[in-house]
C-alpha cells in the first residue's frame, strides 16, 4: 500500500447478510467506472502443511483433495482473472506466505455471489477499471471481531467512503453501524 495511513472502517454485522446481500453491500462501493476485483491467493505450502491439511480432509469425510482447487473453481477464476501480483493488501500478516495472488473480476452479481462462495473469507478491491491496479480505492474484508464478522474497509482515496459510499449503504442497511480505526 502507500506510504500514508490510510483510513480503515468496519461494517458491523456483515455476517447477518445472506450472500446476495453481502454481494449487493459489496455493489455500494462502485462508481460509475469502478469493478470489484476479488483475489485468490497461493501459498506455499510444504510437506508439513499438506499433511495436516490431509489428516483434515479425513476427519471431515472429504476427499484427500480437500486442499486443492475444483475445476470449475479453477475455470471461473482463469476466465476472469485481470492481473496477477504478490501483494499482500491487508494491514496483518498472511497465514502463510502468499507466492502469488490472481485478481479476478465478477461479471454480474450472481458471479459476485459465486466469488464470495469461493472463500466467504475474501480480499476484494475496488479499482477504476482504466486505473492501474495500484490505483484501487479500497479493500474490503471480512473480518472476525467481538461482536461477529464485521467487513473491514480500507480507504485509500481519503473522504469516498463518507462521501459516497455511506449514503448507498445507509439505503440498502436499514440500521448501518460502522466503526472508524
Amino acid at each position: 500500500m502507500e506510504g500514508k495511513r490510510n483510513t480503515v472502517y468496519y461494517l458491523e454485522g456483515f455476517e447477518k447478510s445472506d450472500l446476495l446481500e453481502q454481494a449487493r453491500l459489496l455493489g455500494c462501493f462502485l462508481d460509475r467506472e469502478d469493478i470489484l476485483l476479488f483475489s485468490y491467493y497461493h501459498v506455499e505450502e510444504n510437506a508439513q502443511t499438506l499433511e495436516i491439511l490431509k489428516k483434515l480432509s479425513s476427519f471431515l469425510e472429504e476427499s484427500d483433495d480437500v486442499y486443492e482447487d475444483d475445476k470449475e473453481t479453477t475455470e471461473f477464476i482463469s476466465s476472469r482473472t485481470v492481473v496477477e501480483n504478490t501483494e499482500w493488501l491487508l494491514p496483518r500478516e498472511p497465514f502463510r506466505k502468499v507466492t502469488k495472488v490472481i485478481w479476478f473480476r465478477p461479471k454480474d452479481i450472481s458471479e459476485v455471489v459465486q466469488s464470495i462462495k469461493i472463500n466467504q473469507n475474501f480480499i476484494c478491491v475496488v479499482l477504476n477499471q482504466k486505473d492501474d491496479f495500484s490505483k484501487h480505492s479500497f479493500v474490503l474484508s471480512p473480518v472476525d471481531s467481538d461482536n461477529g464478522v464485521e467487513l473491514e474497509i480500507i480507504e485509500k482515496v481519503s473522504g469516498k467512503f463518507k462521501e459516497l459510499v455511506l449514503p448507498k449503504l445507509q439505503k440498502v442497511i436499514e440500521h448501518l453501524s460502522y466503526k472508524q480505526e
